[in-house]
């Protein structure tokens, strides 16, 4: 005589045997049906990804690379880094260690092509936000000096709900500020900005004589 239990149709099949009475019953498994069909019903686009170790490090895609790039020129911005960080060999074992498929760009690249690739993203995506601007735009000038010893004259977009842009900063170092050169230049700007379809309401500048002249 046999009995056969089954909890559920993906737990062991057991039998006992009546006739062995001191031998421990015989426990079997057998894949119920429905757990056959349920497997066999998984699709079979699943197959296509491959071992999870492809996924734990994998190269680039052309997106990733562009973030990646990005996140680094943040650092480097942020934390006032010189760009030759990039190179030291500490650093460079670091991201090896996070992930063998990481490779840093060298200075040249970061500073040269990298940056000017994300300055044009971040400038493209700025005019098309304010261009969207219903209301106006606000001009504003100011001027301070950069760590190395150069007078900038800085150029700010503000949206009509108070965003800034940092739109252009000009080295002005060699430069009088005269009112006329003043004059000039803002007329330089209103003029590139116009042509960007953008409407100007205000012009805004600081309390330089040149300035306060200038209006």
């Amino acid at each position: 005589m046999f009995l056969f239990l089954s909890v559920n149709d993906l737990s062991p099949e057991v039998t006992f045997d009546s006739t062995l009475t001191n031998q421990p019953p015989k426990i079997t498994r057998r894949d119920s049906l429905s757990s056959r069909s349920s497997l066999s019903s998984l699709p079979t686009s699943w197959s296509n990804y491959g071992p999870i170790d492809n996924f734990v490090a994998r190269p680039f895609s052309s997106s990733d690379k562009k973030k990646f790039y990005l996140l680094l020129l943040r650092v480097t911005i942020s934390y006032g880094f010189s760009l030759s960080w990039i190179n030291n060999k500490e650093v460079i074992e670091l991201f090896r260690f996070l992930s063998p498929q990481i490779k840093l760009p060298d200075r040249k690249t970061l500073s040269g092509k990298i940056l000017h690739e994300v300055v044009t993203d971040l400038n493209n995506t700025m005019i098309e936000k304010l261009k969207l601007d219903q209301i106006g735009i606000t001009l504003s000038f100011d001027g301070w000096v950069n760590v190395r010893e150069q007078e900038l004259m800085g150029t700010v977009l503000m949206s009509s709900d108070g965003q800034p842009y940092i739109w252009k900063a000009v080295d002005v170092s060699g430069e009088r500020q005269k009112t006329a050169d003043v004059i000039l230049k803002t007329e330089e700007m209103i003029t590139s900005i116009r042509e960007l379809d953008l409407t100007i309401l205000a012009i805004v500048t600081d309390s330089a004589p040149a300035y306060n002249a200038a209006r």
